[in-house]
């Protein structure tokens, strides 16, 4: 797992919560290069978890354009976007605005935008 994404979630209290080598799948998709991943399984499995430490993953690239996207948006604000919230320290947000579904990380995380 990457230094940063590491740290990340320690400063956001997760890393303490979670433990990553529970569920080994979720460390392959963590640690996956492939342009093109999946991580499926039933309710409570860590998908929406390991999926929002990814992009946060990718938010750390400097100036990285990130989106992610549900097939119902009330979904993706009721579930998906807590547990971003939950991983992402505020401290790291320069700007978010959730009417438009907007998201910049300050410069000194890479200053990544992420579009929801």
């Amino acid at each position: 797992m990457s230094t940063r994404l590491s740290e990340a979630l320690k400063e956001s209290g997760e890393y303490v919560q979670w433990d990553w080598t529970r569920i080994p799948q979720q460390v392959d998709y963590l640690s996956a290069t492939e342009s093109f991943l999946m991580f499926s399984g039933g309710f409570g499995c860590g998908k929406s978890t390991v999926l929002c430490a990814k992009v946060i993953w990718l938010l750390l690239i400097p100036n990285n354009l990130g989106y992610l996207g549900r097939m119902d948006g009330k979904a993706l604000r009721a579930s998906t976007l807590q547990t971003l919230y939950e991983l992402l320290p505020d401290s790291w947000i320069a700007s978010k605005n959730d009417q438009q579904g907007f998201l910049r990380l300050k410069p000194q995380y890479g200053g990544s935008k992420l579009i929801y």
